[in-house]
């Protein structure tokens, strides 16, 4: 992996393997210390499981954010959530995730 990739992951949250309610405060707290007026960055490459703990965080943080000018962006994401997005049929609520 290039230097100039790892310096963009850097800032980054990195989201754990198992994505789900035992992690979402932690992941919850990475973002409520970002601003709501920038743009958030996500490193969802290694998510294997993924509850709706997990998912309705995602929903609650991409609202937030575009409701102050802000946004979230991903670097990566793991197949596995694209697949959850596009069954649950969230691609617009959630873009990035449906690629």
């Amino acid at each position: 992996m290039s230097e100039q990739h790892e310096a963009i992951k850097a800032g980054a949250i990195k989201l754990p393997g198992a994505f789900s309610i035992s992690s979402v405060e932690k992941v919850y707290e990475q973002v409520n210390n970002a601003p709501a007026t920038q743009r958030i960055k996500f490193d969802g490459a290694e998510v294997e499981v993924m509850d709706a703990a997990a998912l309705q965080l995602l929903l609650a943080v991409q609202k937030r954010q575009l409701s102050h000018g802000g946004g979230i962006d991903w670097l990566e994401a793991s197949d596995y959530m694209k697949q959850v997005v596009r069954l649950l049929s969230l691609q617009a609520q959630l873009p990035g995730l449906a690629d």
